[in-house]
């Protein structure tokens, strides 16, 4: 899984959104609880997740998304010019 090459692939095959574990309506209260809406938020493996885009709107505006995956970035560049 630390090869970027195969996530490139698996988003290549996978181009809707992805949650791997929770949707934001299951997170949501639990983030808010404790995430400043001043504070800066890093997501790392971000993948397809429509986690950045729920905290912008909620009102965060200092999110930075990161991920392995180049293809990951661009379909999510793609969806939220």
């Amino acid at each position: 899984y630390g090869n970027s090459e195969y996530w490139d692939e698996w988003y290549k095959n996978n181009l809707q959104d992805f949650e791997w574990y929770l949707s934001w309506d299951n997170i949501r209260d639990e983030i808010i609880n404790y995430l400043p809406k001043k504070g800066t938020i890093l997501e790392i493996g971000c993948g397809t997740s429509e986690l950045t885009s729920e905290l912008s709107k909620e009102g965060y505006n200092k999110i930075y998304a990161i991920d392995i995956s180049r293809q990951a970035i661009e379909q999510m560049k793609d969806i939220y010019q």
